[in-house]
């Protein structure tokens, strides 16, 4: 199983797709508000979480028996650093 941290913007969908058509299975972690929600058609298994969940996202890749994780697309620093409110440290 492949761990896909998926960020905003098409990459994470390629990167889906590849993976797939090279016979592996996709486990995605989504971040509202920034990744494609159709990138949820590209995978095995998708679980969403709010930036700064790391232990939600570890949390999803270790329960999908990922093996190998990948990060693709993008997070706006504006989302990071510009309203701290949307932040949710767990």
């Amino acid at each position: 199983m492949l761990g896909l941290i998926a960020g905003r913007g098409r990459l994470p969908i390629d990167v889906a797709r590849a993976a797939r058509r090279s016979g592996r299975k996709v486990a995605a972690v989504a971040f509202h508000g920034d990744t494609d929600p159709a990138l949820a058609g590209e995978v095995d298994r998708i679980t969403w979480v709010h930036l700064g969940e790391l232990g939600a996202l570890l949390g999803a890749l270790g329960e999908a028996g990922a093996r190998d994780v990948i990060m693709a697309g993008k997070i706006l620093k504006t989302n990071l650093y510009g309203d701290l409110a949307s932040l949710r440290p767990d």
